[in-house]
């Protein structure tokens, strides 16, 4: 049996979210191209990225506190909620 008792009618939401997320993770190429044709440079197309990486380093510590405050739950719809609001913000053709 690939379940435990009861794992999949508890955890579902969360392998979901999983499924999700990584099957999300094969959109990176396409947005270089997307960067690209909206004429910004590799230089510019490098600092979204490095952003990309220190936001997500530096909310994972801020994250991890509001866990123990809060509750873990409040802290993963956060995170949902952030990297939804982030990639609709990512993808306006202006580089500021």
């Amino acid at each position: 049996m690939i379940f435990k008792k009861k794992e999949l009618s508890l955890l579902w939401p969360f392998y979901f979210g999983t499924m999700v997320t990584t099957l999300s993770n094969m959109i990176v190429p396409f947005m270089m191209l997307y960067f690209l044709n909206i004429g910004l440079t590799f230089f510019q197309i490098s600092i979204i990225y490095a952003a990309n990486s220190a936001t997500i380093f530096l909310f994972e510590l801020i994250t991890g506190g509001f866990a123990d405050e809060y509750s873990r739950k409040y802290s993963v719809l956060l995170g949902f909620f952030l990297s939804g609001s982030t990639a609709i913000i990512i993808y306006t053709p202006t580089f500021i």
